[in-house]
């Protein structure tokens, strides 16, 4: 097989967003990160989240963070079913929202979903019955991979 179409296979066999490698993938908004952590919020991030949903810090603090935790100048949030206070569940079919995601704390803005990673693999085969490889591949019915895969294109469309 020659090298062009070998890539060309190999990038038809990685996950939509996936790299060489094949570990990345795009969010497919299971949430399970946001059901598994509590990430810490600093005081600015406290503040523009609080001035975003029209509170005063204060009443972000009482409303919004876990007050078993204290490190000064970094909080919690807090979890409301076993999960981030600002998931929103998901409808029948739809993935779940995160309430203040344009505001949403630099430890979720660091979560990098991947193949890599528990908890992806975890929603990957509860959601859609689909497994990974350790390459990357996804693993499973074709219909079931067309249709993870259409799904996360919708997603980047803003589906």
């Amino acid at each position: 097989m020659d090298l062009k179409r070998k890539r060309s296979r190999e990038a038809a066999d990685r996950p939509e967003g996936g790299l060489p490698g094949g570990t990345a993938i795009a969010c497919f908004r299971c949430g399970l990160c946001c059901m598994r952590y509590q990430p810490p919020v600093t005081v600015d991030e406290a503040e523009a989240i609080a001035a975003a949903l029209e509170m005063a810090l204060d009443e972000f603090l009482d409303r919004y963070v876990d007050d078993r935790w204290f490190e000064p100048g970094v909080f919690l949030l807090d979890t409301d079913d076993d999960a981030c206070v600002f998931l929103e569940p998901a409808a029948e079919g739809r993935p779940v929202l995160c309430r203040i995601h344009g505001l949403r704390p630099q430890a979720c803005r660091d979560w990098q979903p991947g193949l890599d990673k528990k908890e992806c693999l975890e929603a990957l085969e509860r959601d859609w019955g689909l497994r990974a490889s350790p390459s990357g591949k996804l693993l499973g019915p074709r219909e079931g991979v067309g249709r993870f895969r259409a799904f996360v294109r919708s997603l980047d469309r803003g589906g």
